[in-house]
């Protein structure tokens, strides 16, 4: 299996390269990540500028392609430019913080899996709870053991997963497959100064005074499991369109 491996945090982030190590063994690990950290960019890709692509030596001896883009132009660049042919699988991650509900739309993490599955290709995208940020080999663990289980799945594949780990003790979570909470959060504006003009920060906060409903995967990080949610490039609302489409 050859696996395309990025993130959105940058190609010398930690979580990254713990994650990679860990992917050895399964098959063949390229990394095409982003020359600089590019959290909360969402799909957004790079053509209005041209993208360069270098390859980088990193401690420890490994070899990476350092990409001037996005997580999606990291994959786009990848499948399209630098491989010679698409690879088996696309990894992304591990974030250093959750992507729940409404922000898989603002995550780079999950967009680069997204835009694998735009070109066929299954994708996976790993985030995890910000207690977890000393304990690297513990959560890259989780995310192969999670791996092993969507890969060895027999029904219908989806083309993309997103998977949220929880604080991790010793003992492995419960792996549990859930909807998305598509609702927004609880959030809200805070004053903030902007070099002597008026601004205003947005508090991340909300996302703990959410209800969702049973199943989601807010409801199992809360309860300590690790989520995963299958999703789907298409945006249309196939229910209405049959609606709209009848006779």
């Amino acid at each position: 299996m050859h696996i395309l491996l990025t993130n959105d945090d940058g190609v010398l982030a930690p979580s990254l390269w713990a994650l990679h190590g860990a992917l050895q063994e399964l098959g063949e690990v390229t990394v095409v990540a982003p020359l600089a950290e590019q959290s909360g960019v969402g799909h957004a890709i790079t053509y209005r500028t041209p993208i360069r692509a270098e390859r980088v030596r990193v401690e420890g001896g490994a070899v990476a392609y350092a990409v001037s883009g996005t997580p999606a132009d990291c994959v786009k660049f990848g499948v399209l430019k630098l491989l010679s042919r698409p690879p088996d699988l696309v990894v992304s991650g591990i974030n250093p913080g959750l992507n729940l509900g409404c922000n898989v739309f603002y995550s780079g993490t999950v967009a680069a899996v997204i835009e694998g599955a735009m070109y066929g290709v299954r994708g996976v995208a790993f985030s995890c709870s910000p207690h977890n940020a000393d304990r690297l080999a513990r959560m890259a663990a989780q995310a192969v053991r999670t791996l092993k289980v969507i890969l060895e799945h027999r029904g219908r594949p989806a083309l993309a997963y997103n998977v949220n780990l929880p604080a991790l003790g010793d003992d492995d979570p419960e792996i549990v497959f859930t909807h998305h909470w598509a609702e927004a959060f609880h959030e809200h504006y805070l004053p903030q100064d902007a070099g002597g003009v008026e601004g205003f920060r947005l508090d991340l906060r909300g996302e703990d005074q959410v209800s969702p409903g049973d199943g989601c995967d807010v409801i199992a990080i809360q309860a300590g499991k690790i989520s995963v949610t299958p999703l789907r490039p298409s945006l249309t609302d196939y229910d209405t369109l049959r609606h709209l489409a009848a006779p």
